[in-house]
C-alpha cells in the first residue's frame, strides 16, 4: 500500500488536467514540439530500460522487499553499473512525461516518485547487505543507486597510480645498461652495505696497476 499510493499520486498529477490549478499549473518549460518530442523519447527510453532490467532480473524480482530461496546477487547487464535500474528507468520515464506536461505538477510527480523509490531502494539494500555481506558491499562501491558510477574511489586511484609508476621505473631499468643499473642501485643501498661492497670489490684502478706490475 505504501508503494502504491506515491505512484497513484504521481499518475494523477501527470495525467489529470484538473491538477493543473494554481501554482501546479505554472509552466517550467515553454510548450514547443521539440520539447515534447524530447520528453516522449525520454519516456520511451525509460520504459525500455525498466523492462530490460526487469527481464534481466528474472526470478530474483519481487514486488515486495524480500529475500527468496536461491536468491542471487545480479551484477551483469543493467546491474553492472546501477543497483536499481528498474527504478532508474521508471524515474526517467516519469521525468520525460513531466517534460511533455511542462507544468510544475510534473516536477512534483517526479519528486514524489524519487522519494518513494529512494526509501524502497534503501530498505532493499539493507536486506541485501544482510544476505550477501561483503559481496553486496563490494558491488555497492562500484555502482550507483539510480545513476551509473564510472569513477573509481580515491584509494583505487592511488593504488593504480603507484602501480603505474612502479611499472615505468621497471621498464626504465630494463632499458638501461647493466653498469648504470648497478650504479643506480648502489645509490639507494644503505651506507654500511655500500662501504662493504666497495671494500670487497677491487676498483678498476687497482686492476690496471696490478696489470702493469
Amino acid at each position: 500500500m505504501r508503494q502504491i499510493l506515491p505512484m497513484a499520486a504521481s499518475y494523477i498529477l501527470l495525467f489529470e488536467p484538473f491538477m493543473g490549478f494554481g501554482p501546479l499549473g505554472w509552466r517550467f518549460v515553454t510548450k514547443r514540439p521539440d520539447v515534447e518530442l524530447a520528453g516522449l523519447l525520454l519516456t520511451a527510453l525509460g520504459v525500455a530500460f525498466a523492462i530490460w532490467a526487469r527481464a534481466h532480473l528474472g526470478a530474483n524480482w519481487s514486488g515486495a522487499v524480500s529475500i527468496r530461496a536461491g536468491h542471487e546477487l545480479i551484477r551483469t547487464g543493467p546491474y553492472r553499473r546501477i543497483r536499481h535500474p528498474i527504478y532508474s528507468g521508471m524515474l526517467l520515464a516519469t521525468a520525460g512525461t513531466a517534460l511533455v506536461v511542462g507544468q510544475l505538477r510534473g516536477l512534483l510527480a517526479v519528486a514524489i516518485c524519487f522519494t518513494a523509490f529512494f526509501l524502497k531502494a534503501s530498505k532493499e539494500e539493507r536486506w541485501l547487505a544482510k544476505e550477501f555481506g561483503d559481496g553486496f558491499q563490494t558491488h555497492a562501491r562500484h555502482t550507483g543507486m539510480f545513476l551509473p558510477r564510472f569513477s573509481r574511489s580515491l584509494a583505487e586511484h592511488e593504488s593504480l597510480s603507484l602501480e603505474r609508476k612502479t611499472r615505468r621505473v621497471s621498464l626504465l631499468l630494463l632499458q638501461l645498461p647493466r653498469e648504470q643499473v648497478c650504479a643506480r642501485r648502489s645509490l639507494f643501498a644503505p651506507a654500511h652495505l655500500a662501504s662493504s661492497r666497495s671494500e670487497k670489490t677491487p676498483s678498476s684502478t687497482s686492476h690496471v696497476l696490478g696489470f702493469w706490475k
